[in-house]
Order: structure tokens, then C-alpha cells, then sequence
């Protein structure tokens, strides 16, 4: 069976280097200041990564994938030997050797012997054990399908992860410059009686702060790589640039109406030109390769129900011989053998009954799986209809407000109005900042919704991310 492939992404977008933060900051330095700010920082431009390269490489690097493979051949491999018949038996020896004398002249029906047997399967028995090794073969396959989705959505999400990662790096940094320049102002300041020294204390702190905030963020970039390099048979590049998908990018431009903020989780989203739900279930069910899979394993286990009933049927030997005697004619034989099933009711019987409590076992597993599955794409589709919520109104609503707010606390210091001071303007900058990371987490949780839609539908892609 061709294994599906996981497209998610497509060209890389630009990055944002510090969004409104930086925009804001720098005019926020410009006004206090009094004078351009320019410091230009060179650092070295790691190489790329991008998303749709690791899913191409998932295909010929994973360890995982490729021993899925091999167990397909090794299926496909069973089901040749599966029907055929079993290896005949020949059979070489004496019969009526005279004791003690051992003479095979001495006795007339001394003889020496040449059998050749083949035993024969009951009617059915070799067509129902190829049924089986087939449909193991389809469930070997659908098996190496479903860990090529899950490899894939895993990548995905590590991905994102890494790149909501660098994007919070990018506003620390950005912003730890900006307070270092602030707090230099401060200490300026307060030399000259015009700020204090909590001023200073304040802008230090939170320097400090973000010192710490990017060291963990770090580390858990480090931690994300190396999931990342689990899945391959070769580590990624350390400290590689990730670079945000163009479909992703897109995704975040699409604005949530008014209509979609119901308390009801909403049967479609035709904004997003995304199928509707009812659509995404019935997809799931039947093109899921996990489902898929079990759908096989109860065919297997309806076919051993099949076996099982025919084995009760005794198999029939054939066996012909041939023998020489000294001095008489040579002879030949033909026998045919037929097993008595005198145990059945211990033996045949219990195999049978115990096969039908596999298969009712198995359809509950499937019927299990079915079930979890809707939970999972139900899910799903209300963690992205809720991203979807939380990113607008992060993005279009309080970041514009929290860059308001700073624009009119630098206004008012800069103007001496009442209750205006250095630790407003620092507040309203800090809240800015906490807005721009909520935006972070924000686009971070709706494309993480997109990619776990997409891998409980099981078709991919559910959007067209390639521009």
C-alpha cells in the first residue's frame, strides 16, 4: 500500500525579528534619549532547516520507519509458504529382515523399500491460511503507514515547537537591549537627581530576569533538537535556523469572525476553507491508517475463526512404495491415511471457541480505536477553533492596546504630565513584552491544533500550505 506523506509545509516566511516590542522600544529610546540608537549586532547566520525537508528525509533516515518496512516484507514473504502444501516425505528401509540372520535372501517377503508420501491439507485449509498471511500483510502495511503519520506529526510538532522557541528568544534578546539601554538612561538620571535609585534596581532586575528565561529557553531548544534527531538516523545540524512555513505564516492571517466566537463548538470553519467536521470523521474512519490496521487485525482474526473450523477436518496422507526382493518379483504399495479426530471435543472444538473469543476481542479493539479516534479529531478541531479565538484577539486586540498604552506612557513622560515617571513607561514596555509572548504561544497552540487535526483525520494536507 503507498504510505501517505505528511505535507505541512511549504517555502520558508521571513521572521519577524522583535515584532511591536522592538518597533515600540526603538521609539520609546529615540524619545528618551534624545538621538539615534544603532548599534548593529553581527552575529553568525546558522544554517537552515527547513520543515519540509526534515518530513523528506523522515522517509529514508527513520530507524522506526524502516524497520515498519521490514516487517511488511517479512509479511509479504509469509504468504507464498502459507498455502502451499507441505514437503512429501521419502521414506528408504528394509521389512521382513530374518532375525538373527539378517539374510534378505532368506525369507520370501524380505524386501528393501522405497516410499514416497505427501499429506494433504483439508478442502479450504491452504486457501484460508493465504487469506490470513494477505491480510497480514494489509495490516503490516497500514501498521508502516501510521508510523510514518505519527513520525511525521511529531516532527511537526517539535518544529513548532522550536520555532515558537527561537521567536521568544528573539523578543528577550531584543528586549534585554532595550533595557540595558534603559538602564544605563536610569543610572544617567539618577546622577543628575532626576530618576532614583529603585530605577535602576527595577530595569537591573528584569534584565536579570530575562538572562534566565533565555538559558532555560535554550536548553529546552537543545531538548526539541534532539527529538528531532531521534526520528533520524543522522543528528540535525546544533543550533540549525528554523524557518517558518509559508502556509503556517498564512494561517495566522486568516481572521476569526464574528460568527465564530460561539460558545458551541462550530461545525465548520469555511474561512479557513477547512472540511467540516462531519466530513473530517467519516474521513478518519475510512482512511486513518491506525484504523485501517485494525480493521485488518479483525480480518485476520475473522480468517483464524475460518481455520480453525476447517482443521477439524481430518487431513488425508498418500503414500506409494516400492520393493525389492531377491529372487521374486518386486512389488509395489499405495496407502492412503485419514486422521481420526476421536479427541475433538478436547482438541478441535476449545481451538475453535478460542478463536471466536479472539475475534470478538479484536472487533471490541477495533470499535475501541474508532472511538478514540473521534475523541481525538473532536478534540482537535476544538483546541484549533479555540487557537484560532486566542490568536486574534491576542494579535488584533491587546497587542495593539498594550503598544497604545506604551505610546501613551512615553507621551506623557516625555510631556511631565502628573504621574507620568521612567517606571510607567518601563511597565507599559514590560506589558507589551508579556503581550508579545502571548502572541508567541498563541500562534505556537493554533498551528500545534492544525498539525493534530491533520494527524487524527489521518489525510494530509487538510489545507493547502504550499503557496
Amino acid at each position: 500500500m503507498k504510505s501517505r506523506k505528511l505535507l505541512l509545509c511549504s517555502a520558508p516566511g521571513r521572521r519577524r525579528p522583535h515584532g511591536r516590542v522592538a518597533a515600540v522600544s526603538m521609539l520609546l529610546l529615540f524619545g528618551l534619549m534624545g538621538g539615534p540608537w544603532a548599534a548593529q549586532a553581527e552575529a553568525q547566520t546558522p544554517s537552515s532547516v527547513t520543515l519540509s525537508d526534515l518530513l523528506d528525509r523522515i522517509g529514508a533516515a527513520s530507524p522506526e520507519l524502516r524497520r515498519a518496512e521490514g516487517l511488511v516484507e517479512a509479511s509479504r514473504e509469509r504468504v507464498a509458504p502459507a498455502g502451499a502444501l507441505p514437503d512429501p516425505m521419502l521414506t528408504a528401509g528394509f521389512m521382513n529382515v530374518p532375525v538373527p540372520t539378517f539374510d534378505l535372501e532368506g525369507g520370501g517377503m524380505s524386501m528393501a523399500v522405497l516410499e514416497l508420501g505427501q499429506r494433504f491439507p483439508a478442502r479450504g485449509v491452504r486457501v484460508v491460511r493465504t487469506r490470513i498471511a494477505n491480510a497480514r500483510v494489509e495490516e503490516a502495511a497500514h501498521r508502516r503507514d501510521d508510523v510514518a503519520l505519527s513520525l511525521r506529526i511529531g516532527a511537526a510538532e517539535h518544529y513548532a515547537e522550536i520555532l515558537f522557541i527561537d521567536e521568544t528568544i528573539d523578543v528577550l534578546v531584543g528586549m534585554q537591549g532595550f533595557l540595558e539601554e534603559l538602564a544605563e538612561l536610569a543610572r544617567i538620571r539618577f546622577s543628575e537627581g532626576a530618576a532614583t535609585q529603585a530605577d535602576v534596581v527595577r530595569t537591573l532586575t528584569e534584565i536579570t530576569r530575562i538572562d534566565e528565561r533565555v538559558s532555560e529557553l535554550r536548553g529546552a531548544r537543545s531538548r526539541a533538537e534532539a527529538g528531532l534527531s531521534a526520528m533520524f538516523d543522522a543528528p540535525l545540524p546544533p543550533g540549525f535556523a528554523a524557518q517558518l512555513p509559508e502556509g503556517w505564516a498564512r494561517l495566522r492571517l486568516i481572521p476569526v469572525t464574528s460568527e465564530g466566537f460561539t460558545r458551541v463548538l462550530p461545525e465548520s470553519m469555511p474561512e479557513t476553507a477547512l472540511p467540516p467536521l462531519s466530513e473530517l470523521l467519516d474521513r478518519a474512519t475510512r482512511e486513518h491508517p491506525g484504523l485501517l490496521a485494525a480493521d485488518a487485525a479483525v480480518a485476520v482474526m475473522e480468517a483464524q475463526v475460518e481455520l480453525a473450523d476447517r482443521e477439524r477436518r481430518p487431513d488425508v496422507a498418500v503414500m506409494v512404495g516400492y520393493g525389492v526382493r531377491q529372487g521374486m518379483d518386486d512389488v509395489w504399495s499405495a496407502t492412503v491415511s485419514v486422521g481420526l479426530p476421536v479427541f475433538g471435543g478436547r482438541k478441535q472444538e476449545p481451538l475453535v471457541r478460542a478463536a471466536s473469543h479472539d475475534l470478538a476481542a479484536e472487533r471490541e479493539e477495533a470499535r475501541s480505536a474508532r472511538a478514540e479516534q473521534v475523541a481525538l479529531l473532536t478534540a482537535a478541531w476544538s483546541d484549533l477553533v479555540r487557537a484560532r479565538e486566542r490568536f486574534h484577539l491576542v494579535d488584533r486586540l491587546v497587542l495593539p492596546q498594550a503598544t497604545a498604552t506604551v505610546e501613551s506612557a512615553l507621551a506623557g513622560f516625555r510631556g511631565g504630565a502628573a504621574g507620568a515617571s521612567f517606571l510607567s513607561v518601563l511597565d507599559a514596555l514590560l506589558t507589551l513584552y508579556t503581550s508579545e509572548m502571548e502572541r508567541a504561544r498563541a500562534a505556537r497552540d493554533l498551528t500545534l491544533a492544525l498539525v493534530r487535526l491533520e494527524g487524527a483525520t489521518g489525510s494530509v494536507p487538510l489545507l493547502d500550505l504550499d503557496p
